[in-house]
């Protein structure tokens, strides 16, 4: 098997990476087998039983993304099927399932729930033949902020229910401090309704079910997305949902660019809730990527990848469309922030009127800022002011807010220019334009600034209050209905005070021309009579006009009266959505995703988006392992002149090998290939830690376990990194590559985005014959339960030792939690991906246990926690045994050895392996056709119960015996002599494998068949005839 494995490895690897010389690849087939023979490093399962078999997998595991629409929900449980049958375990986020009750437009139906769909997942898996000696499983997360997270806790209460599945629930730092301080928790989705509840009673729950089922454990996907080597390739797919770095996004600080948030937690505001995002903030999700415009009628715009989700409102609710599936005339939703004002910062209401009257109807001079009143050179004056009551409304409170100015002049005051075609007041004060200074604004330039836009709250209501009343417009429309204008000179000012007023609750449009707007002329009423030459208006319409009013106002009386006369009319609901007018491509660039924990959207330029970036796992990744036996390394170096350099090679040595795997995979799915390509990730980990902790005399509970932990990781880590370096150098890196510093400041890209992970070795570890991962030993003495229905016991070398009762040995019920995790923590510290670590709780162990566990989890930085509360699950792997016999025996080392042996059917080829355990036949492995395929099965379900009777003693002379001379269908000739079925090729294969080794077996006899009709060949006349049908040898 070894040879078969490094063998295969080695050809496709090498020769991946352009390498063609029989020398060199022999050479790393040797070095490959060496390690793996010699038990100090043996990759993942799927690869040692699949390796050089036809369309053989590889990898573990897998991740599979499933988004809300039921065309992906199938296309994900296909994509599962297909991986399965090829023996790859996967895994899923259901977050972005909508609740149960949730409603689905297409059908006008509800929606069943992801728990439900669960249930297709779990039963396809039960259905599927899966491919290989292994049998996958699926592990299901949902996130802790869906409406569904209660059904997802407890859905395993009921016995038997999702057997296929391991649970976790996805929880955010968020949700621990809320846990912590005793604060509230929203459950949401934006198919549903909002619902609130006790951050504590969920956490109960999920501790309360983990206690009784052992399931769920904890994800914790802040940490996970923090300690994320490859930020740049994003926490979910590289070709990603995403927005421009340019976009605008509400949050609690007000409006910033994502370039602002890039690496930057922050608070999102989103229909006036506060909503907080990821820890990482916005990341880069994807590199010149096609973008498009998403233009509205009314002004708002969008750029976006074509497959990000927009809120779409549909008769009320809110549904999602991908951006290049909208259509001209569907309303996207805006962001409602009628009764958000808290954004805060230095100006207040009254500057905000100052800058705002400046902006509309002033100018900046070398010296001071000039508010202007243009009444006309007819203009009617009363005591040496105007005699509109509007007009010295405006005035009086305009010199009130700059008297509050800092600096100003003692004699501030209205003066009144009389000229030849107009009669215009100004206020000029050098305050005005050191406060215009102080927002972007300088000598003749007083458009509206980025800076304005970043106003707090009430600074941007008082700039907007500003700007319309010195020279706005107060009208009707044709119906009789109040509307506001405001005149712009550019679009882009027209945009920035679209989007200031929208931060108001206010929505509004933007038209090329006064002309193009609902509003009969006659009926508007503006201080400014010159309004006729700006270039732009953007026009409040009637249903929005209540809302300017109530936050926003007018210091102007003679408007609010026009507009509260006719504000009682019937005017219809803001329903707070904008027109699609247009999609169009507009080229390439860098695009950026967030995470918004508890309602899944954010505001990109006043449209709400749906966020992308839910899930920390990236889809279609394959899990491409292999584990060190840190027991066997340590006792194979310790008599070596140079240990380090001994050390040293084990590591090169296997990364070297998992980096061929990449390459000699053959990918259940065409994504699985660019998934695994752009970041070739592989994961290196460790098993054996228990065994070397006590070969050391080293109590697994202790700090001195802790500190040697972080070392051998450490040094694991740094030297696998380098020789990824190397790699890297030699051959290439892949789209997505992390540097490290190979010495001094240098630097250098990493042929594999991650190097190292600690996995579940059950499988290899006892191949290994060593303890799992970095688990403590279960017991001194178990019972295993086999795969095929059987046990076996199971008692350590150190009982040989004859100090049992010593301190250092210590089981896994014997250590508190707290050790399980430091000890995990420790290892994680240096691990680039997860460890696979399990607290395991004795029986009496109670709920408040759990408890602890998870929030110490937390607060170690782990990634993950999963316990197991022994007793709690009625059909457990690991049964203790008690009282334990201390029974000396002697410590031994196994050899391991195998063969295999081809040979033809009238099917396909078949393969049959033989695994020697001191030389003796102990266990087999056979195969023959496509993963998935009847054939496959049968001879496979023939390779376990051989095994299973090898396991219990039975004479191999007695299996084979059993097998051969089984007549078949059709018979075929070989090398060898006739093949009648394939059983009977089975029992010839074994029987060529044992007489290869010199074993003798005289008590099966051959028989010869008529290849034709199965029946017994009789010698007659020189020549071997079938007394049946006539077929004779000789012809």
């Amino acid at each position: 098997m070894f040879w078969r494995v490094a063998n295969f490895v080695a050809e496709r690897g090498y020769r991946a990476r352009g390498i063609t010389s029989e020398d060199k690849i022999r050479e790393a087939a040797r070095k490959f087998f060496d390690i793996m023979r010699s038990l100090r490093f043996l990759p993942n399962s799927p690869t040692l039983m699949n390796a050089g078999v036809e369309g053989g997998q590889l990898a573990a595991c897998l991740v599979l993304p499933i988004e809300d629409d039921m065309h992906s929900i199938f296309q994900t449980l296909h994509d599962m099927a297909i991986a399965a049958k090829q023996g790859a375990g996967c895994g899923y986020n259901f977050s972005k399932l909508r609740p149960r009750g949730a409603r689905v437009k297409s059908t006008n139906g509800v929606a069943s729930g992801p728990v439900s769909f669960m249930g297709m997942f779990n039963l396809a898996t039960e259905v599927v033949q899966q491919g290989g000696m292994r049998r996958g499983a699926n592990m299901g997360i949902l996130n802790v902020d869906h409406p569904d997270v209660m059904e997802f806790i407890t859905c395993k209460d009921e016995g038997g229910k999702l057997s296929n599945f391991n649970l976790s629930v996805g929880v955010t730092d968020e949700f621990m401090r809320a846990v912590l301080e005793g604060r509230d928790w929203t459950l949401s989705h934006p198919y549903s309704e909002s619902k609130t509840v006790k951050a504590r009673d969920l956490f109960d729950a999920i501790c309360k079910h983990a206690h009784r089922t052992g399931d769920p454990g904890l994800i914790f996907l802040d940490t996970i997305n923090r300690k994320n080597p490859i930020p740049e390739a994003g926490v979910i797919e590289a070709t990603n949902p995403c927005v421009t770095a340019d976009t605008l996004v509400m949050t609690r600080q007000g409006p910033k660019t994502v370039a602002e948030l890039i690496g930057v937690p922050f608070d999102a505001v989103v229909n006036g809730k506060v909503y907080t995002s990821g820890p990482e903030g916005f990341f880069k999700s994807g590199e010149s990527q096609p973008v498009f415009k998403v233009v509205t009628l009314e002004g708002y715009e969008l750029n976006a990848t074509g497959n990000h989700k927009v809120a779409v409102d549909v008769d009320g609710s809110i549904d999602f469309i991908e951006v290049e599936k909208l259509q001209k005339g569907m309303k996207v939703r805006l962001n409602d922030l009628r009764d958000y004002f808290d954004v805060k910062g230095p100006l207040d209401f009254s500057r905000g009127y100052i800058l705002g009257s400046l902006v509309s109807r002033g100018s900046i001079t070398k010296e001071s800022g000039i508010i202007y009143l243009n009444v006309g050179k007819e203009g009617e004056l009363e005591n040496g002011l105007p005699k509109d009551k509007g007009a010295r409304d405006f005035m009086k409170f305009l010199t009130t807010c700059v008297r509050g100015l800092p600096r100003r002049e003692k004699n501030l005051g209205w003066s009144l220019d009389i000229g030849k075609s107009k009669r215009e007041f100004k206020l000029k004060c050098a305050s005005i334009k050191h406060l215009a200074k102080t927002v972007g604004m300088e000598y003749k330039n007083r458009g509206i600034t980025e800076q304005l836009e970043r106003l707090s709250s009430r600074a941007v209501a008082g700039f907007i209050a500003g700007y319309v009343d010195a020279g706005g417009i107060f009208g009707l429309n044709d119906y009789g209905e109040p509307v506001i204008l405001a005149l712009m000179p550019t679009y882009n000012e027209a945009a920035r005070f679209q989007r200031m007023l929208l931060r108001l609750g206010v929505r509004s449009i933007i038209e090329s021309s006064l002309w193009n707007c609902n509003f009969s002329p006659s009926t508007g009423y503006s201080l400014n009579l010159c309004w006729t030459k700006r270039d732009f208006v953007v026009y409040i319409p009637s249903e929005s006009v209540g809302t300017y009013m109530k936050n926003i106002g007018t210091k102007n009386s003679v408007a609010a009266d026009k507009i509260k006369s006719v504000l009682d009319c019937e005017i219809g609901p803001d329903d707070m959505t904008a027109e699609v007018q247009a999609v169009v491509p507009i080229g390439e660039q860098d695009v950026y995703d967030v995470r918004i924990a508890g309602v899944n959207m954010f505001d990109a330029n006043g449209i709400l988006v749906h966020n992308c970036g839910e899930t920390p796992l990236l889809p279609y990744e394959l899990c491409n392992l292999g584990s060190l036996n840190l027991h066997k390394i340590y006792l194979d170096g310790k008599d070596k002149e140079s240990k380090e350099s001994f050390y040293i090679d084990c590591i090169e040595t296997a990364v070297d090998f998992l980096d061929c795997v990449v390459d000699a995979n053959s990918f259940p799915l065409p994504q699985n290939e660019e998934a695994v390509r752009n970041t070739r990730k592989i994961g290196l980990g460790v098993m054996g830690w228990a065994d070397l902790l006590l070969e050391l005399r080293i109590n697994y509970a202790s700090e001195e376990a802790e500190r040697l932990a972080k070392r051998v990781m450490k040094f694991i880590t740094h030297h696998a990194k380098l020789m990824s370096c190397r790699l890297a150098g030699m051959y290439g890196f892949p789209k997505y590559s992390p540097l490290y510093p190979v010495g001094g400041f240098e630097q250098a890209r990493q042929r594999n985005a991650t190097v190292t992970t600690i996995a579940p070795t059950g499988t290899i570890s006892n191949i290994a014959m060593c303890s799992s991962g970095i688990e403590p030993l279960f017991a001194l003495k178990y019972k295993r339960k086999t795969s095929w229905g059987g046990e076996y016991e199971y008692r350590h070398w150190v009982l040989d030792r004859g100090d049992e009762d010593a301190g250092y040995i210590v089981t896994s019920h014997d250590i508190p939690p707290e050790w399980h995790l430091r000890i995990q923590a420790a290892f994680q510290e240096y691990t680039d991906n997860a460890v696979s670590k399990t607290v395991n709780l004795p029986s009496t162990a109670d709920v408040d246990t759990v408890k602890d566990t998870f929030i110490t989890a937390w607060r170690l930085g782990c990634k993950g926690v999963t316990i197991y509360r022994d007793g709690s699950k009625y059909d457990q792997v690991l049964v203790k045994e008690t009282p334990l016999k201390q029974e000396k025996v002697k410590r031994t080392t196994k050899i391991v050895d195998g063969k295999t042996i081809k040979l033809p059917t009238s099917y396909e080829n078949l393969y049959v392996h033989l695994n020697f355990v001191d030389g003796k036949p102990l266990e087999t492995f056979i195969t023959m056709g496509k993963s998935g395929s009847e054939s496959k099965a049968f001879v496979e379900a023939i390779g376990r119960l051989i095994s299973l009777a090898l396991k219990y003693g039975a004479p191999i002379d007695k299996v084979i015996e059993q097998l051969v001379n089984i007549c078949g269908q059709q018979a075929i000739w070989c090398d060898d002599g006739v093949i009648l079925s394939v059983p009977d090729a089975i029992g010839k294969g074994l029987k060529m494998i044992m007489e290869s080794t010199g074993y003798k077996l005289d008590s099966i006899k051959e028989v010869d068949m008529c290849p034709s009709c199965g029946g017994v060949l009789v010698r007659a006349e020189g020549c071997k005839v079938c007394q049946s049908c006539g077929f004779a040898t000789c012809g």
